[in-house]
């Protein structure tokens, strides 16, 4: 088991959160996003937490050709 159970994920856009979300609902897992406060140096301004193991999560949006900009848990 994998000590990297949850967390959150930086992704490029509210466009890639919301597809992240969709297909992350339609395999079972639940997401939350959530607009990244403060100013950024990056065009990241969206996360998507995860209750499941980031691991698979990752798998499953870089299977599915969905970018993630970072993790973290």
């Amino acid at each position: 088991m994998s000590n990297n159970k949850s967390g959150a994920i930086a992704m490029p856009s509210v466009t890639y959160a919301m597809k992240a979300q969709k297909l992350l609902a339609s395999k079972g897992y639940t997401c939350d996003i959530q607009r990244i406060s403060g100013p950024s140096t990056k065009s990241c301004t969206y996360n998507i937490y995860v209750n499941e193991n980031i691991d698979i999560v990752k798998k499953i949006l870089s299977d599915n050709h969905i970018m993630i900009d970072s993790l973290e848990s």
